[in-house]
Order: structure tokens, then C-alpha cells, then sequence
């Protein structure tokens, strides 16, 4: 009962207190005479924002600690192929990211936004259609991937009508923003503006570079996007939804919640103005920083590399201002004060290791492991997750008026924070352990652990590890998820304008004047006074009133740095194609690499070999960008559960890839590759495969016309052994893969598989025919 009336009491001042400061604002309170009294905040879709927040939460959690969890235990997928940890990897990644994360800052953004442009969003029905469109898409998105209808590729993983929301979604939170920033009552922008302008730019541009690219229009040539620049728009893409979609917001909203909440302030000016735009313009360069040693020109390794290192630049300005801000507190001691902590360690971390990881001297032990899945969970969990924790805990005061039990923040905040920081350690701890294994060479130069089963049981304990804390991290969630429902609850506003509007009383966060130059007044040159104010970035205080130049900087960047760089791979990726290594796949390796790509086998096995001594010894030639020109998708991967597949084709008979579709634990012990077995028993779809060929033909290869028609086939004509000119093709070379499985033992009669189409594919990686099938029609 006591802790009732003392929540109550609570509860009942901070509504008496926001009702006095609606009757200061309606009345003309002294500061704000020049203001319009009837102004108001849009506080509804804060709230909505948040309610779909605490769903996904649920949601991101019960798929995440499954997904690790079915990595540990592959036969936990027996009956159930759709939900293998190949399948449900990108999923539980594309759910947290934008599922709960973009609800969470957009929460936070929202909210800040009105109050650092001293009115409500431009349009309110375009931030309610923006929040309807985002969570439909997301919700879309997330059924077809646990339904199995996933797109096989990495950065768009959804069906098309998914991506293209969350697409539209962006513009229109991009197109309500800039009218809004536009329309302010307020004459500067506050530093958290800057960030959220970056983010709303860059994010629908790159989505939907990344889309076109998945889903190319029919009839459209984009035979340039495959191969070489389809693999690093995949990786830029990835870098691009790292940074300006999750950190940018994230640090936003951090310079507008943390001083509120522990009562502090920003102490250093300068050094935003220098985080921001190193930011823009280093992030943008640093696109392809997962890339070295890959088959992309030397020049944008180069400048990734150094954009990479560079980056230490803007984490460590936003670190001594996060310091500031924990140092100048006046309050917050609490949970919302050892969050701030926990974020600037992040912060901190984050950029020591870019900075690190990016050189080409470290990158090859930080990438293609669990190290650099553990880069994305630092980003995207650690310091986007924790800044929208913290959001959480400023916005459930702002718009519900109530102060949370402490026992709910302990619940929620511990477990997030202990979960969260053990799981991307035990991410770094697995990559390390698998580069050291991967990479270590003998005296003579010969491999120490050449089997690669080696390594998988080595970091097993590891993946072990990930899934038991992300289960904690999950707790937090779900503590994060029931924070926000039992504040909803507890939120029982008197006055009808609490329920959704609130008035504008005053601009927060305002920033000190800049100080007067020490040469004022003095007998020297007016340039000089001028200049030694500069140190101060006076003219930044000027840029701050024109957001044009905010917007203007942030596109050239763009332009500058990431489109010249596409440009550069497009070029040479077709003259790849051009070369006499280059060959189509046949009808039956392309059906193969679809299953492939379906099942998520590239989640876990790369197709890189990259220029390095222990990767040439391992899995034998190095990759050039001929061996990628027709793929579409390019699958280099990211991370190796499994060997690399590069060069795969000829080191195994047929059957013994059977064997191992059927019972990977049996042909390899130790193996955490689930079982395909399905494959064996489902006949191939030639309608499927035909329609893959027509998409071939629109990007620009010549396949047979006659492979393409119609099956016009009667009953009879079937009776009497009848079959299409595709079906002919297929069927022998499935008889010729069939034929090397009866060969080795196994069984007669599996030509007209699906497990017989991957197994002619994996038997053609690296190991193409003598005589191409076909010839692009850009070079007959």
C-alpha cells in the first residue's frame, strides 16, 4: 500500500507540474511572448511508436535466442527446414534492426524533434502513415521469412513488397521531417537535429539502391549491378544500415535524452560539430571496410581503410562529450545514469575497434568470422539498443507523466546491459579464437589446423556462450517491453490535452553563446578578430540556421564518396564479363544456386578466397571477379560456420555430397550443419526453373529461346515419353550427376532431385566446363 500511494503521489505531481506548465504556455508565459500560446507537441505517436516498441521486443527476442540457439542444436530443425539457422539468421537481424530498434528511436525522434523545432510535426497524418506503413512492412517482412518465403539475398532478405514499404516508410518520414525543420520556430539546430537529418537522408537512397538491385525491374538491363558490384553494394548497404540508420539516430537521441535524464549538459560544442561531420563524410568512405583482400579495386580498399581508421576521430569526440555529460550530471544516479556509462564504453569500444579491424593488416582476423558479426551486435544491440533503452526511460516520463518503479528499470536495465555486453564479448572472443585457429601456420608453412572441423568444435563453447547471453539480453527486453505497457497503464491523465497533445512551453537544450574573440577591441586587422573567433566555429552557428547546408553536405558526401566508388566496381564488372573465364551457369546449376541461396546455406559458407597464404593452402585458389559475373545475388558472406565453397566443385565425388545433405553429423562429425534431407525427396519445379532463366535473359544473357517457352504438353503427349527442350537439358546433366552418385554407391534414379540441382551446383564452383552453355549478349 505504501509503494501504491507513493507512486501515486508521484504520478500526481508530474501531472500537476505538466498541467501548471500548460497554463504558463496558454497564458504567455514570460520567455515565450513572441511565441503563439496554441502550440502543441503530437504526443500519440510517441506513444504508438513505443506500444509497437514493446511488441517487437517480444518478437526480436524469441527469434534471436531461437536462432542461436539452432546453431548450437541443428537437429532442433528435423521436420521444420524452414526455421534452420541458415533461414532465420538474417531474420532475427533485419527484426531487431528495424523491427524494434527503428520503433524505438523513431519513438525518441519523434518526440525530439517537435521539442527542438519548437512546434509538431508538419503533417500529422504523414507521421501516422509513416508509423502504419514501417510496422506493416516490418510485420510483412518478418511472416514471409518464417514462412520460408525469403528472397535469397543478404541485404534484402524480404519479399519485395516488404522492402518497398519500409522504402516508401522512409521517404515519408524524410519528406515530414525536412517540412518541419523547415517551418521551426526555432532559429538554430540543435546538435541531435543534425544526426536525424543524416540518417532520414541516407536511408531511403540506400534502401533503395539495395532493392532495385534485389528485385530489377522486368525487361530493365542491369547486368553491371551482378557479380562484383552486386557484392559490394551488398557490404556498403550493410555499413550504410549500420550507421546512418541505427548509430546516427541513436547518437541523436543520446545528446537530447542523456542531459535531461541525469540533469547534465553538453560541455564541448566544437567537439558535435566534429563528431557530426566526420561522421557523414568517413562513414560514407568507410563502406567497403569488410572488403579487403577481396577482389574490389585497390584504390576504394584504400579509402575504406582509411575512412575506417579515421572514424576514431568524430568516437572520440562523441566520448568526451558523453563524458561531459555523465561528469556535469545534477541528478541520475539511478538506472538512466549507469546507461549513459554504458553507452560512451560502447561508444568508446566501437571506435577503437573500427579504427583497428579496418586496416588490411588486422582485417582479414576480424572478418568472415564471428568477429565481424560481433561489429554489427556492438552497433546495433550495444550502443543503438542501449541509446534506445535510455529513450525508453526519458520518453515513458515525457508523454505518460509517470516515474517508473525502480524495480521494473532494475529488471529491465540489468539483464539488457549484462546480456548485451557478455554476448558481444563472447562475439569477439569467437572470432578471435576462430582467426588464431583459422590462420596459424607451422615453420614450413603448412596449416596447424587444416580440417576445418577442428575450428567448429574449437568456437562451438563460444556460439554456446552467444546463446545464453543473448537469452539474458532478451530478458531485458522483455523487461524493457513491460516498462513501457505497465507505464501506459499507470498513465491516467486528468486533463484531455495530456492524452495525446502538449503545449510548447520553451526550447530545451539550448546552447550557450559562443564566447567573445580575445582580440575584440584591440588595435589589430577586423580578419584577424574574425579568425580567432573561427576557433570557436562561429560560422557553424550560422550554418545551424540553414539546414539546406546540412542537407547539400550530406548528399555531396554521398555522391562523392559512395557514388564514385559504385561507379568504379560497376566498370569492372563488365569487363569481368567480358572475360573467357566467365560462364553462365546451366538451367540445372542455376536452380541449384537458388536452393542455395534459399536455404540460407550462404549465412554460414563464404565464396571468397582471399590473397592470403593460410585461405590459398586451405581452400586453394584465389577468387578473381570473373568467378562472380553471373551471380546475382553476389554471396561472398560474411561469416564462416561452415569452409568456404569458392572452390569447392571436384573435391568431392556426388555421393558423397549426398551423404552429407542427408546427415551432415554423420559424414562429419561435429558438424552443426542441419539436416537437408527434404532435398532428396522433392523433384525439381521446371516452371521455376524456367522462370529463373527469363530473369537471366532480362539481365542480359542469351540463353536458347526454346528453354524458355511455355510447357504446352498435352496428357498424351506425356503418356508417350514426350519432354521440352528444357526438361532434356536438365535431365541430362541431372543424369550425369546421378550417374557420379551410382558410381561411388549410392542410390539409381535421383536425377530429377532438388538435392541433385545443389549438387551440381556446389560441383561447379570453381571448376566451371570447358565449353560455356551460353554467351552474354552483351559479348556475342
Amino acid at each position: 500500500m505504501g509503494d501504491g500511494r507513493k507512486s501515486n503521489s508521484v504520478r500526481k505531481a508530474l501531472v500537476d507540474s505538466s498541467q501548471r506548465v500548460a497554463d504558463a504556455a496558454v497564458g504567455g508565459a514570460q520567455g515565450i511572448a513572441d511565441r503563439p500560446a496554441a502550440v502543441w507537441y503530437d504526443q500519440g505517436i510517441v506513444r504508438l511508436w513505443l506500444l509497437c516498441g514493446a511488441v517487437w521486443a517480444v518478437v526480436s527476442s524469441v527469434i534471436t535466442a531461437a536462432t542461436l540457439a539452432l546453431m548450437v542444436h541443428p537437429e532442433w530443425t528435423q521436420g521444420w527446414p524452414q526455421w534452420s539457422y541458415g533461414r532465420l539468421g538474417g531474420v532475427s537481424w533485419r527484426v531487431a534492426a528495424f523491427g524494434l530498434m527503428g520503433s524505438l528511436l523513431y519513438a525518441g525522434m519523434y518526440l525530439s524533434i517537435q521539442r527542438l523545432c519548437g512546434r509538431a510535426m508538419w503533417r500529422i497524418s504523414l507521421s501516422y502513415l509513416h508509423a502504419i506503413v514501417w510496422q506493416v512492412a516490418v510485420g510483412v517482412g518478418t511472416w514471409s521469412a518464417l514462412t520460408g518465403r525469403v528472397p535469397p539475398r543478404l541485404s534484402s532478405q524480404w519479399v519485395f513488397v516488404a522492402d518497398v514499404g519500409l522504402g516508401i516508410a522512409g521517404g515519408l518520414f524524410l519528406w515530414n521531417l525536412l517540412m518541419t525543420v523547415g517551418k521551426r520556430r526555432v532559429p538554430n539546430l540543435y546538435i541531435s537535429l543534425w544526426f536525424y537529418l543524416a540518417g532520414a537522408l541516407v536511408f531511403p537512397v540506400a534502401h533503395f539502391l539495395a532493392t532495385w538491385a534485389a528485385f530489377p525491374l522486368p525487361g530493365v538491363q542491369v547486368a553491371a549491378w551482378a557479380g562484383v558490384t552486386d557484392g559490394f553494394l551488398q557490404s556498403w548497404y550493410r555499413q550504410q544500415i549500420l550507421f546512418f540508420f541505427l548509430l546516427m539516430p541513436a547518437l541523436g537521441l543520446f545528446y537530447h535524452a542523456a542531459p535531461q535524464l541525469v540533469g547534465g549538459r553538453v560541455p564541448r560544442y566544437r567537439a558535435a560539430v566534429l563528431q557530426f561531420w566526420c561522421m557523414v563524410v568517413f562513414g560514407m568512405a568507410a563502406g567497403a571496410r569488410y572488403l579487403h583482400w577481396t577482389v574490389i579495386p585497390d584504390w576504394i580498399s584504400t579509402l575504406a581503410m582509411w575512412g575506417g581508421v579515421f572514424l576514431l576521430l568524430p568516437a572520440w569526440a562523441g566520448a568526451m562529450n558523453g563524458w561531459g555529460v555523465w561528469k556535469s550530471r545534477t541528478g541520475g544516479r539511478g538506472w538512466a545514469g549507469g546507461l549513459v556509462v554504458v553507452i560512451v564504453v560502447a561508444l568508446s569500444w566501437w571506435a577503437i575497434e573500427s579504427a583497428a579491424s579496418s586496416t588490411r593488416t588486422l582485417s582479414p582476423y576480424t572478418t568472415m568470422n564471428d568477429w565481424s558479426l560481433a561489429q554489427d551486435w556492438l552497433v546495433l544491440y550495444g550502443i543503438a539498443g542501449l541509446s534506445g533503452a535510455l529513450g525508453v526511460l526519458w520518453l515513458v516520463r515525457r508523454v505518460y507523466y509517470v516515474q517508473p518503479p525502480a524495480v521494473l528499470e532494475a529488471c529491465a536495465v540489468g539483464p539488457l546491459v549484462l546480456g548485451t555486453a557478455g554476448w558481444v564479448a563472447a562475439g569477439f572472443g569467437g572470432g578471435a579464437w576462430h582467426a588464431f585457429m583459422h590462420f596459424r601456420l607451422d615453420a614450413m608453412g603448412v596449416l596447424v589446423y587444416p580440417d576445418y572441423l577442428e575450428i567448429v568444435t574449437a568456437v562451438r563453447p563460444w556460439w554456446l556462450a552467444q546463446a545464453i547471453l543473448a537469452a539474458v539480453a532478451g530478458v531485458g527486453w522483455l523487461g524493457v517491453a513491460v516498462l513501457i505497457v505497465v507505464s501506459r497503464w499507470r498513465a491516467r491523465p486528468p486533463a484531455p490535452w495530456v492524452h495525446s497533445m502538449c503545449p510548447v512551453v520553451a526550447l530545451e537544450l539550448e546552447l550557450p553563446d559562443l564566447p567573445a574573440s580575445e582580440l575584440e577591441g584591440k588595435p589589430v586587422l577586423t580578419l584577424a578578430a574574425k579568425l580567432d573567433r573561427a576557433k570557436y566555429f562561429a560560422f557553424h552557428r550560422r550554418w545551424e540556421r540553414r539546414a539546406g547546408i546540412f542537407i547539400i553536405g550530406v548528399i555531396a558526401a554521398g555522391l562523392l564518396l559512395g557514388g564514385l566508388p559504385l561507379w568504379s566496381v560497376a566498370s569492372l564488372q563488365r569487363e569481368a564479363r567480358k572475360s573467357a573465364g566467365a560462364i553462365p551457369y546451366t538451367p540445372l546449376e542455376l536452380m541449384g544456386r537458388q536452393i542455395f541461396l534459399t536455404e540460407g546455406c550462404a549465412n554460414c559458407h563464404t565464396q571468397m578466397v582471399r590473397p592470403l597464404v593460410a585461405e590459398a593452402a586451405r581452400y586453394g585458389e584465389i577468387s578473381r571477379p570473373e568467378d562472380f559475373a553471373f551471380d546475382r545475388p553476389t554471396r561472398w558472406g560474411s561469416r564462416r560456420v561452415g569452409p568456404d565453397l569458392a572452390r569447392e566443385g571436384g573435391k568431392k565425388n556426388g555421393y558423397w555430397h549426398w551423404l552429407h545433405l542427408q546427415n551432415p553429423a554423420e559424414v562429419s562429425p561435429g558438424s552443426v550443419m542441419p539436416s537437408f534431407a527434404h532435398l532428396l525427396d522433392q523433384k525439381l519445379d521446371f516452371d521455376a526453373i524456367r522462370q529463373l532463366l527469363r530473369t537471366e535473359q532480362a539481365l542480359g544473357i542469351a540463353y536458347d529461346p526454346q528453354w524458355l517457352v511455355d510447357d504446352e504438353l498435352s496428357l498424351q503427349d506425356r503418356l508417350f515419353g514426350e519432354q521440352t527442350v528444357l526438361e532434356q537439358v536438365v535431365l541430362r546433366q541431372g543424369e550425369e550427376v546421378a550417374a557420379d552418385i551410382v558410381r561411388s554407391g549410392g542410390p539409381a534414379g535421383m536425377f530429377d532431385r532438388q538435392g541433385t540441382a545443389l549438387i551440381a551446383y556446389l560441383q561447379r564452383l570453381g571448376n566451371p566446363p570447358a565449353v560455356a552453355p551460353v554467351q552474354p549478349a552483351d559479348t556475342q
